[in-house]
């Protein structure tokens, strides 16, 4: 499987899991995870997606 890869400025600027005006970022919006292996494996998915 391949993996998408974007730098730290780009998943920034969209809000992946940081942001910068204290806004809901991605990750927060798709978070109803109940443990913190989760919650990792959802961050995992959403930094670095499957490009195929």
């Amino acid at each position: 499987m391949k993996k998408l890869r974007t730098d730290r400025q780009t998943l920034n600027d969209l809000g992946i899991v940081e942001s910068t005006y204290g806004e809901k970022t991605l990750f927060s919006l798709f978070d109803m995870t109940e443990s913190d292996g989760g919650k990792r494996c959802l961050e995992e998915w959403l930094v670095h997606p499957l490009s195929d």
